[in-house]
């Protein structure tokens, strides 16, 4: 990144997923603190409350920052009425790789969310880990019935998963719309990204060329990290797509450490894209890294004060 830019921090924005359900389960109150310790070690019960519709429970985990043995907090809701989330149409409409998804989110009739309420932004790996061991938890206890989850969690089946109430995950920083199947097999495998806290959005350019589209990442910016964009005419989205998914994985493992002007590896065989930290083109308003796959060679880049040391890009 460079000098002039400064580096980004995660967002205080709530950091909130929704579970939607066909219905509350019963013994919510008795049940929640055991589900959330399915995978958060050391969690203790901070606070309740039980207003109508909606009842929360705030729990803290002590020492989860790995970096300077912050505390974590959640707040877990259940409300027994649709999501209102706004973000909720925009991620139905950016959902690409499950048909079903507007049946089910439309079906709902409850939620249940867990937020991260950390006193202080957890650093991004942290926070990403905190969601995923407190959704896990949530799915295993829905699967349960309401009753414990046991201490040795064991995979989950589609056909167990397709009995519980779960209809669908709403993984609200990157408007992803998840299968919970699919959730549960992509983070099994350890995709953390793929499985929610990161989207690939695609739109076409009203009035522009022919085929030109806009794709980028929604996901990065709560995590301290810039989100991807690539600005294009007559690339394969697909292809764009897995390059997206790509980088974002290597900004996550490795940090914001590409500067501006340098060129990473573009979808084909030998083509270099030249990046640079600009403000996004599509909303929310953020910093992204930007691709420019029709710019000219690296030559003119270091002639704009481009540097010569490239990242080789994901593995």
């Amino acid at each position: 990144m460079s000098s002039s830019t400064p580096s980004p921090t995660p967002a205080a924005a709530p950091y909130r997923v929704w579970l939607l359900l066909n219905e509350l389960p019963s013994g919510l109150a008795e049940s929640v603190h055991g589900w959330l310790a399915t995978f958060l070690q050391g969690v203790e019960a901070v606070a309740s409350s039980d207003e109508g519709e909606t009842a929360s429970w705030s729990v803290r985990v002590p020492g989860f920052s790995e970096r300077d043995g912050q505390d974590a907090r959640l707040v877990v809701r259940a409300t027994e009425e649709p999501s209102r989330a706004p973000e909720l149409r925009e991620a139905i409409k950016q959902t690409w790789d499950w048909p079903d998804a507007v049946e089910a989110c439309m079906a709902h009739t409850a939620t249940l969310s867990v937020e991260d309420a950390s006193p202080a932004p957890l650093p991004g790996r942290d926070r990403v880990a905190l969601m995923h061991g407190a959704v896990r938890g949530l799915l295993r206890g829905l699967v349960a019935g309401g009753g414990a989850t046991g201490e040795n969690p064991q995979q989950i089946s589609p056909t167990t998963l397709a009995d519980s109430p779960l209809l669908a995950l709403h993984w609200e920083p990157s408007r992803r719309i998840l299968e919970p199947s699919h959730y549960e097999q992509v983070v099994q495998a350890g995709d953390w990204l793929y499985g929610g806290a990161v989207n690939v959005r695609l739109y076409q350019i009203e009035g522009g060329l022919p085929q030109e589209t806009v794709m980028d990442t929604l996901g990065l910016a709560p995590l301290g990290l810039p989100d991807l964009q690539v600005h294009f005419v007559g690339l394969d989205p697909n292809a764009v797509a897995e390059w997206l998914y790509g980088y974002a994985h290597y900004l996550f493992q490795h940090g914001d450490i590409i500067q501006d002007g340098h060129t990473v590896e573009g979808v084909n065989a030998g083509e270099r894209w030249p990046v640079r930290h600009e403000p996004g083109l599509v909303e929310p308003e953020r910093t992204v890294l930007n691709a420019h796959p029709n710019s000219s060679s690296p030559v003119e880049l270091e002639q704009n004060g481009g540097a010569n040391n490239e990242p080789s890009g994901p593995a």
